[in-house]
């Protein structure tokens, strides 16, 4: 079981040192039983995600808005609304989807349309007021119109923290 302490800035490391993606414990334990070699992600928002992803032997691509992230991880650097959410066409689909930047519910229905089928899309910071992050209508309405599975991953010891997996 992987545990995610407050006390530790919520950081924590695989067997091999690696630091986890930042998302809810429930998340990270699907993600680290998963085989990445080979596998194609796209990222909206990088960072230690990006790097714990290439650790595992996946083909990483992404976007982010803030400079720093962009350099470190290698994603595309954009900050206006259309090049940001439309990054994720590069003419090929993804095994996983990870949208943890900003215009987060912008990106939704992008990564449903980039998506292989069986595939998997995480939203972090799913219905959590202490993001700021309060606008999710069209992610609603995409999951209701299309019916997909999916589960929200709340963090116990984090008062709202919560990631979402969409089953594609």
């Amino acid at each position: 079981m992987i545990e995610l302490k407050p006390d530790n800035g919520w950081i924590a490391f695989d067997s091999n040192g690696v630091r986890y993606p930042w998302f809810t414990s429930g998340v990270l334990e699907i993600l680290d039983a998963m085989d990445f070699n080979g596998k194609r992600i796209f990222e909206y928002g990088c960072g230690n995600s990006t790097i714990w992803f290439k650790s595992r032997g996946a083909i990483v691509e992404g976007v982010d808005s803030n400079p720093e992230w962009a350099k470190m991880s290698g994603a595309e650097l954009q900050t206006e609304l259309i090049p940001y959410t439309r990054a994720i066409y590069k003419g090929h689909k993804f095994d996983l989807i990870c949208i943890d930047g900003i215009f987060r519910d912008d990106c939704t229905e992008h990564a449903l349309n980039c998506i292989e089928k069986g595939g998997m899309i995480i939203i972090d910071n799913w219905m959590q007021p202490s993001a700021e992050l309060s606008d999710w209508h069209l992610a609603v309405d995409l999951l209701a119109v299309r019916g997909l599975p999916h589960t929200v991953y709340r963090e116990a010891k984090h008062c709202d923290w919560g990631s979402l997996i969409i089953q594609c």
